[in-house]
């Protein structure tokens, strides 16, 4: 809790006292999407620290089988039992708690209603707040967790990291790298779990491994899942202390966040050849260090790009012999009209020209 200092003076004399400021309130916001035509539910919680000119991190919390998005009675935005909030508060990002639909509320196959869930929920967030895509993240707790993996194997192209409490192996396991993105997971289970077996996550695990996906090891034990203490009924209970512990590893598998990069398009100020113009690309085309995204006159022969007749090959003279508006330069029928510059066989003369004659 943050601290707050006053000066008091009273009869005994001057002293300094530190009370409590007003408490973080980690109450999340909900409200409702459509998806397939149906609404579907989730809660949202934005630390105060939220700056909008700046991207920020995005992490799903699913619950499991029986629970909700609720903030009581053990749902997956109970803060005092998860505890995301908290970890948002403090590491800066913003958490979302889905909720799940049915008897069992999460689908695992690659064509699952909840997989398109997950895209309208991105497309939400991006509209209304400033989202670093390359660090969007999953993790769930039971049913919730196998969820957690299923969304990062079908997702892998916009999920970075993935966080496994309590689960098991939900579907399989892809080869990797390719033809599917590399998968980053960090897998937490008590070995005594008497609801959800162990052996679940130990042949996630094995698989993730043999793969060649990339897989957090704590350091401990045979293997490099981390072993909570079980508690509760079954063992089976959630263990927030290891929050800080998936978060770090969330970060460290997503592309590093470069302080110094305006335009956020991963290449550092001072080596980005248009620095508030993303360009991940970096591309020059006329090679005089100023990227096409925000260079006006690509090919350097001093005509702008928005009046060039041939924007990427030099022609300062302008020559355009059909008066076609597509400089001689770069015209596939040079005395043949064919603005389109359609060349259906991809031989470099244009349709028209072929037909015609150039």
């Amino acid at each position: 809790m943050r601290q707050c200092s006053f000066g008091l003076v009273a009869i005994l004399g001057i002293m300094a006292v530190s009370l409590p400021c007003s408490a973080v309130d980690f109450s999340p916001v909900y409200t409702n999407i459509n998806v397939d035509g149906t609404s579907r539910n989730f809660g949202y919680y934005v630390p105060e620290s939220y700056d909008p000119s700046k991207q920020t991190p995005l992490l799903f919390m699913f619950h499991g089988f029986g629970g909700n998005n609720s903030e009581a009675s053990g749902g997956s935005a109970e803060n005092g039992y998860y505890g995301w909030q908290t970890s948002a508060h403090e590491n800066g990002f913003i958490v979302i708690f889905p909720l799940g639909t049915g008897f069992l509320p999460w689908g695992f196959g690659q064509n699952s209603d909840d997989l398109d869930f997950i895209d309208e929920m991105v497309v939400w967030a991006k509209a209304n707040y400033n989202i670093r895509e390359t660090h969007i993240f999953t993790t769930g707790h039971s049913y919730g967790a196998m969820f957690s993996y299923a969304a990062a194997r079908w997702r892998g192209d916009v999920i970075a990291a993935f966080g496994e409490h309590s689960g098991n192996r939900s579907t399989a396991v892809p080869p990797g790298p390719n033809p599917t993105p590399k998968l980053n997971g960090i897998l937490l289970h008590a070995v005594d779990d008497g609801l959800v077996n162990y052996s679940g996550s130990q042949t996630l695990y094995d698989e993730l491994v043999a793969n060649g996906h990339n897989v957090y090891e704590d350091g401990i034990g045979i293997d490099g899942i981390i072993e909570v203490n079980g508690w509760g009924p079954d063992n089976h209970r959630y263990r927030k202390v290891h929050n800080q512990t998936q978060w770090d590893f969330f970060m460290a598998s997503a592309p590093p966040i470069i302080d110094d990069d305006i335009d956020d398009d991963g290449v550092s100020d001072g080596e980005d050849n248009c620095p508030y113009d993303a360009n991940t690309d970096q591309l020059d085309t006329n090679g005089d260090l100023e990227g096409d995204a925000c260079d006006i006159d690509d090919d350097g022969d001093g005509w702008a790009d928005v009046d060039d007749n041939c924007s990427l090959v030099a022609n300062p003279q302008q020559k355009d012999a059909d008066s076609d508006s597509v400089g001689d330069v770069c015209d596939n029928c040079v005395i043949t009209p064919n603005t389109d510059q359609l060349d259906a066989d991809e031989d470099g003369v244009g349709d028209l020209c072929g037909a015609f004659g150039c």
